[in-house]
């Protein structure tokens, strides 16, 4: 078989020509990033485990059954050619042990259990590692590295393991618009690594100021299906290499500015219309404080993982029990998923407004959050996304807006506005 090895790598980066193509503009992806936010969207699929490998593999008794324990094995499905899997060992040791074909050469001999593992509970574990994807092309098979992360999930009913996977990377590069290049990169939605370009997450430095933010409702993020912007120019991919290394955009014409929601930033100014059927907008609310929750739903159900069978009308309740009643503040509801309640009797009402528009939603780039608006249209809090990088490997964490610190900041804005 035939191997055309593609330079996907932080070494290759630098060997990479920057150009534009006759269709539009090209961007050229190299970089292999581990673990972004951006992937907290991707599906994981699940694999079915077997007491022997699937594919014909040398090595492997010896690798994985010397110490007795129990052995199952799996198949990633990555890439797109004919022998698209790599198989991998599960064995059964104290912690579990993940032996896996990563240079995909189908040979296990060559091969150590996967270092990087994170206990999730007492028996259940993740696995992170990259391994060679081969995609079919016409000048011969691609290898490709694709990040991949495995996770058995222990059962006590069945006394065995539940197992799946998904990729967790993307490619990150530049592309040359006018003379300059811009940083950008795409993360595939597909579970197996391949690269659609109806089917990616992307991260673009749309206001220039040297890296792309992949933070989830960043103002620089945007989701498949999506149309992406570098400044006040909108783009289209028209095209992606299966393996991501490659894409060409479209202009599509000139787009608005993507406001940015952080705290001290001008909140956007939203227009809706209400449950009562009355045209809403911010700017309606000038010189108020406004508290801005958008919600999954009212009702119950939306949260599976919830100890309380309507957990985000808890929260309304808890928020408007202790400054809704207060002058000077008002409290704007938008329901981002399923049904408004038919029986609104239960519903905080003094000033309260609600609205399903899905305008809002789109506008602020969020289906749950909750912000705290000045008088003068400024956010002051809100819920935020946070990351940070230790040995390349990112931590993050969605920080809530506490009720505590909600009623603090609506207080003191309050006070502001008495002393005036």
């Amino acid at each position: 078989m035939h191997r055309a090895l593609v330079a996907i790598g932080v070494a290759v980066l630098s060997l990479l020509c920057l150009g534009v193509s006759a269709m539009g503009q090209t961007a050229y992806l190299a970089e292999l990033v581990m673990w972004p936010l951006m992937t907290v969207g991707i599906p994981a699929g699940e694999i079915r485990l077997t007491s022997s490998p699937t594919e014909s593999l040398t090595g492997w008794q010896e690798a994985a059954g010397t110490a007795g324990e129990i052995v199952e094995f799996g198949l990633l499905a990555v890439g797109t050619a004919a022998d698209s899997g790599i198989t991998f060992a599960l064995i059964h040791s104290s912690p579990p042990q993940l032996l896996v074909d990563t240079d995909n050469d189908e040979d296990f001999s060559n091969n150590v259990p996967i270092a990087h593992r994170e206990q999730i509970s007492s028996r259940s574990y993740s696995w992170f590692f990259t391994v060679s994807g081969e995609y079919e092309t016409e000048q011969g098979t691609v290898l490709a590295e694709i990040a991949v992360t495995v996770t058995a999930l222990y059962s006590y009913d069945t006394g065995g393991y539940t197992v799946g996977y998904t990729s967790f990377s993307h490619r990150k590069g530049h592309v040359e618009i006018g003379g300059e290049l811009i940083p950008i990169a795409i993360c595939s939605a597909r579970t197996d690594g391949t690269y659609e370009a109806d089917q990616l997450y992307i991260a673009v430095d749309s206001d220039r100021d040297g890296h792309a933010d992949s933070l989830p409702g960043s103002h620089e993020v945007f989701f498949p299906g999506q149309d992406f912007q570098i400044g006040t120019m909108g783009y289209r991919i028209v095209h992606v290499t299966p393996w991501g290394d490659r894409m060409v955009l479209e202009p599509i014409g000139v787009v608005p500015v993507r406001p940015v929601i952080a705290v001290g930033q001008a909140a956007p100014v939203f227009e809706v219309t209400t449950i009562d059927d009355e045209v809403l907008s911010l700017q309606d609310l000038a010189g108020r404080v406004v508290i801005l929750m958008l919600l999954p739903g009212l009702g119950d159900g939306g949260c599976f993982s919830c100890a309380a069978s309507s957990p985000f009308l808890d929260e309304l309740r808890s928020v408007h029990e202790i400054v809704g009643d207060l002058d000077g503040v008002s409290i704007v509801v938008a329901v981002t998923g399923g049904a408004f309640p038919a029986d609104r009797s239960s519903l905080p009402s003094a000033g309260v407004y609600y609205t399903t528009d899905p305008s809002i939603a789109a506008l602020y780039r969020r289906n749950i959050a909750t912000l705290v608006i000045s008088p003068d249209g400024v956010i002051v809090a809100q819920d935020e996304v946070w990351v940070s990088h230790n040995c390349e490997r990112p931590r993050g964490m969605f920080d809530e807006l506490m009720l505590d610190e909600l009623v603090a900041v609506v207080e003191r804005l309050i006070n502001e506005m008495e002393d005036l």
